[in-house]
């Protein structure tokens, strides 16, 4: 316990620049936006009893809105606290309490949701220091973050993801064989569109599924090493912008790549500022006379466009600046060419001056004339930061401890425990009956309220007897047809179908071993949404079911994707309304032969 909280201590205390964290905070909340707006799109779908025909029993279109309206506050970082946490309560009323809809990235976002209430991801690129700094000049807001910011995140929207994960895929035939990642991608109803060019290049794409698999493997315990984090950033963004390239996906690719950010070096942010003039300095500040007007320049330099002299606190004169030029500023004019120098607080600046000029002329006197005392610490002062320094290291450590052990309670019911379990004489389940309970109640809690639980993605049960695909068309009352945008005529995946209507469609209505109930009700839905998303009576449309044969593989083969354009769609059934019933007429779709 003491090198763990030697471990955590180190973190907490070192002092980074926040960018990263900003340039994360906005990524990832633009990210959650989308996914929460495809959620609004599609609620009649996920939360009607019939969708547009039996409503559900409480209309949540408000509640999203408020929740995407949260978002957008994240975004710019205003109001930061409060957004977080309305953010988080309507991830447990929504994202926790699907089930027929859920998927991988679900969890991911319950526990960084979870962890945006404590990290402090406002510090930089936020409206809430510019606000503070406007409301209280004399404010001596801290713009760098804590290196376990970083870490934590990244820790668990990451780390435990891959750390259960592998003890699912050592325990997988397809990804010991390195066919991990081509053979998902070598299906057309999973996949977007052809990438037969790299699925083709068989020792480049067996390489990427091995890599895949020892990379998520050591991933967690190299997070923590400064050194390796770039290759790590490498690797883990490559992964995943292919998936963004490769599977219905997106937001999971994309929300992933934006906690890798997160390992991106901050000389890259002070770079990249340099590459698009946002570093190019602009002005040299000689002179700040008390605490106001360094508060401000912290606010206006963020992207290092002004440079302090070392010396400039000790200062007691007017503010002085020089520009470029070389030219001298000095008070007042000194003040508002600094304030120039940031196009955000200064647009900022123009507003209250247009709305209040009188009281934007007295903040000005006030940032000019006002002094603050620095004050000397008492030694009981000192003792008290020094304990209560201590008291935050051990709860955190103690914490972040429990994270761990809620993640080992899941990850000790995989696959491969529990097939180690067996050859060892100890049985399929290596809790004993009188803990077994518990260890599943506190499983469930955990899953809901931090997102950790198992990340079984693309195993074997996905792909074994998945030798069948089907596809839906309308024909319309006025006897056209149009193919459901769920699965096209090439067999790929339609505009409707990704992320968790994906995870829906292809393995809870289709799945390997397909109930035909489940299927029924799978159809009556999803067409009925369609048809009243287009505005078509849903009584006027009759639907034709098709389906085509699949074999599954179980080793590489050249040209397996294409070779299932070449089969034919062959019509097995009927769907439509009738009576206010919806009635489907279709062979067993188990019964078919391929």
């Amino acid at each position: 316990m003491k090198r763990l909280q030697g471990f955590i201590g180190g973190l907490l205390n070192k002092k980074v620049d926040a960018t990263g964290l900003a340039i994360f905070r906005i990524f990832y909340s633009v990210i959650l936006l989308c996914e929460v707006g495809q959620i609004f799109y599609f609620k009649e779908l996920i939360f009607d009893k019939i969708p547009f025909i039996e409503s559900a029993d409480i209309d949540l279109s408000y509640a999203l809105i408020v929740w995407m309206f949260s978002l957008v506050l994240i975004v710019f970082g205003l109001f930061t606290r409060t957004a977080t946490v309305l953010n988080y309560a309507f991830s447990i009323v929504f994202i926790a309490t699907i089930k027929s809809y859920e998927y991988h990235m679900f969890y991911i976002y319950m526990g960084v949701n979870f962890l945006l209430m404590f990290v402090r991801v406002e510090r930089c690129l936020s409206l809430d220091n510019l606000r503070l700094f406007l409301k209280k000049p004399e404010a001596n807001e801290d713009k760098s973050g804590s290196a376990f910011d970083y870490y934590i995140i990244a820790f668990v929207g990451i780390g435990l993801v891959y750390l259960d994960s592998v003890f699912y895929k050592w325990d997988s035939y397809y990804w010991l064989k390195g066919l991990g990642l081509w053979l998902p991608a070598s299906f057309t109803n999973l996949t977007i569109f052809d990438t037969s060019w790299l699925l083709n290049a068989k020792w480049l794409v067996l390489g990427l599924g091995y890599l895949t698999l020892m990379f998520e493997t050591v991933f967690i315990f190299l997070l923590h090493k400064p050194k390796l984090r770039v290759p790590l950033l490498i690797i883990g963004m490559g992964l995943h912008l292919g998936i963004i390239i490769e599977f219905p996906i997106p937001w999971f690719g994309l929300g992933v790549s934006a906690l890798y950010l997160l390992l991106v070096p901050q000389k890259w942010w002070r770079i990249l500022g340099g590459f698009l003039g946002l570093s190019k300095q602009k002005l040299t500040v000689h002179s700040i006379p008390q605490k106001p007007i360094e508060n401000l320049v912290g606010v206006v330099s963020f992207c290092g466009n002004v440079r302090v002299l070392p010396d400039v606190t000790l200062g007691k004169g007017d503010l002085v600046i020089t520009d470029l030029s070389g030219i001298e500023y000095k008070g007042r004019s000194a003040l508002y060419k600094l304030i120039r120098c940031n196009p955000l607080c200064y647009l900022i600046f123009l507003i209250f001056k247009f709305i209040a000029p009188s009281l934007t002329e007295q903040w000005v006197s006030s940032i000019l004339t006002d002094s603050i005392s620095y004050g000397i610490h008492s030694s009981r002062g000192l003792d008290l930061k020094r304990y209560l320094d201590a008291l935050n290291v051990r709860l955190t450590s103690s914490i972040f401890l429990l994270v761990v052990l809620l993640q080992i309670n899941v990850t000790l019911k995989s696959d491969l425990i529990n097939r180690a379990s067996e050859n060892i004489g100890l049985g399929s389940n290596i809790f004993g009956s009188s803990v077994a309970g518990f260890s599943n109640r506190v499983a469930n809690i955990s899953k809901k309220f931090f997102g950790i639980t198992r990340h079984t993605v693309f195993l074997d049960p996905h792909f074994e007897g998945y030798n069948h695909t089907t596809a839906v068309e309308a024909v319309l009352p006025n006897g056209e047809k149009e193919w459901l945008p769920f699965i096209s005529e090439n067999g790929h995946v339609g505009n409707y179908n990704y992320s968790f209507i994906w995870a829906k469609w292809t393995f809870r209505v289709m799945a390997p071993s397909v109930n035909m109930n489940n299927y029924e009700k799978g159809i009556r839905d999803v067409t009925t949404f369609w048809a009243g998303k287009n505005g078509y009576r849903y009584s006027e449309i009759t639907y034709n079911l098709y389906y085509k044969g699949l074999n599954v593989p179980v080793k590489w083969e050249k040209d397996f994707l294409r070779s299932q354009y070449e089969v034919p769609w062959t019509k097995f059934g009927e769907a439509k309304w009738e009576e206010n019933q919806f009635v489907l007429e279709a062979k067993d779709i188990e019964s078919l032969t391929y």
